[in-house]
């Protein structure tokens, strides 16, 4: 689905929004752990948005690595 820069930066705002009511501190560290779409991309630049470090984990990675 293609959506237009501010729909994404409208999604954005609302993850990031939902990210600081879920009790997150500026500056913690959110994983990330999914495989790449532009859902990802919104996930990312959210976790950036509220403030926090993202902490991206192959999604391919096995459990042993």
């Amino acid at each position: 689905m293609l959506r237009s820069y501010g729909e994404v930066a409208m999604r954005v705002a609302r993850l990031a929004g939902t990210l600081r009511a879920m009790g997150l501190k500026p500056g913690e560290r959110v994983a990330i752990v999914a495989y790449n779409s532009p859902d990802y991309l919104e996930i990312l630049y959210a976790i950036w948005h509220a403030g926090f470090a993202a902490v991206p984990a192959n999604a391919k990675l096995h459990g042993a690595e």
